[in-house]
């Protein structure tokens, strides 16, 4: 490896370390599983959404990301003297949505959307309920201009601020490069916690109760109807909760699943999201249906634009799907 694939590579780690750690989280006797949920219990109480609040708020389009306030807390995981791992936290802060820590540093979010060289990112700001169910209340929506790596590498060469990369979705391992990262809105979001009471804290659900709740043939068509009337346009968490979709979070807060919409493909990796980045957006593919005996059956496919709903079509391979991932 050379000096400066090496130079970019250590970057994120090291210098997010040192300029926005606030102390070492050591184990002494916890795992680094407990310390990560610790810091995510406390960063999503109801308590602290309602601090980031007003900082949001204030946001305007073409701000700095954290010019009304908001910060973050990245402290390394400390076990013998060697980093094991990362504590991402702010107030109402909803990392597994927004990128990791890696865009944390950046300020960019996770990477969403693409017009040209002009990339779109997110965050996702919210709280839980019940220590189970993520209330999503905004999204911190950012821009920034696309680069080379050569122009990026040029730019820390010579100190310049505000620039950064996000990993690229659906490309495993594969960076975007970029610069004049800012806000590009802040839009509220109306989600309620959601009405089911089969959910509960420390429940384990089992696929046998997910398909008899959300994946039979009838529950199937109760949203097929619902998918057929989605303008295009709505944004993707609008369509979640019109579809009585609720996100439940990890232990930790290192990931998340979507539940609640009836005919959702979400259990098999066959027909879960998948993405296609091209140059006129960041494409994403929803797979709808239902399940006979063990099998998932596919019947509709969902397609998002940077986020926004494209259109509703039939289901169908993905090199069959990937002719309608350019409008």
């Amino acid at each position: 490896m050379n000096t400066k694939k090496m130079r970019l590579f250590i970057f994120p780690i090291i210098v997010v370390l040192a300029i926005f750690s606030s102390g070492c989280a050591s184990l002494h006797g916890r795992t680094a599983a407990d310390i990560k949920r610790e810091a995510f219990e406390k960063s999503t109480s109801k308590e602290a959404f309602k601090m980031a609040e007003p900082l949001l708020l204030k946001l305007k389009q073409g701000d700095a990301v954290n010019s009304t306030g908001l910060t973050w807390s990245l402290r390394p995981i400390n076990q013998g003297g060697k980093v094991i791992g990362v504590v991402a936290s702010s107030d109402g802060w909803i990392e597994a949505m927004s990128g990791r820590y890696h865009q944390t540093f950046y300020r960019f979010g996770r990477f969403y959307g693409r017009s040209g060289d002009i990339a779109y990112g997110k965050h996702v700001f919210g709280y839980m309920w019940l220590k189970k169910n993520l209330i999503p209340k905004y999204l911190l929506k950012t821009q920034a201009v696309i680069i080379s790596e050569y122009e990026y590498e040029q730019l820390y060469a010579s100190k310049t601020k505000n620039i950064g990369w996000t990993w690229t979705p659906g490309q495993k391992n594969t960076k975007t490069y970029l610069k004049n990262i800012k806000v590009k809105e802040v839009q509220r979001l109306d989600f309620a916690a959601p009405d089911i009471a089969e959910v509960r804290v420390g429940q384990t659900i089992n696929v046998d109760w997910y398909i008899k709740n959300f994946l039979t043939p009838e529950k199937f068509q109760e949203t097929n109807q619902k998918l057929k009337q989605l303008k295009r346009g709505m944004e993707m968490m609008d369509v979640v909760k019109s579809l009585g979709g609720f996100y439940v979070m990890s232990s930790t807060g290192e990931d998340f699943s979507l539940w609640g919409m009836k005919g959702f493909l979400n259990i098999s990796d066959e027909y879960k999201e998948w993405h296609k980045v091209a140059p006129a957006g960041v494409f994403s593919v929803w797979g709808f249906g239902y399940v006979e005996g063990k099998q998932e059956i596919p019947n509709l496919a969902l397609i998002f634009k940077n986020g926004e709903v494209l259109k509703v079509v039939p289901y169908a391979p993905r090199e069959e799907l990937l002719k309608y991932l350019s409008d």
